[in-house]
């Protein structure tokens, strides 16, 4: 695993900091959650920052919830069609 980097991001106008294995990727992500808080930003104008930043994350947690659960199913369903697949090479 490559050592980790400094990258210095942008994210609802505050410079931070941070340390990351893959800098661009890092850079990538900051960008994407800057476009989508400033997005709800505009959408609620008279929304205070750290409630449009926490309903940021709380959809974010949402969608990898449900991602979790999509996951779940398709390895259930992989692990069955392995299972029957054995019985032909066996």
């Amino acid at each position: 695993m490559s050592k980790l980097q400094s990258v210095d991001v942008m994210v609802f106008d505050q410079r931070l900091n941070l340390f990351s294995h893959d800098p661009n990727e890092t850079i990538r992500a900051a960008n994407e959650l800057d476009s989508q808080i400033k997005a709800l930003a505009k959408q609620y104008p008279d929304t205070c920052h750290k409630t449009v930043m926490l309903y940021t994350a709380l959809k974010h947690y949402i969608n990898i919830k449900k991602l979790e659960v999509e996951n779940a199913k398709l390895k259930a369903e992989l692990d069955e069609l392995s299972k029957a697949l054995q019985g032909f090479y066996v």
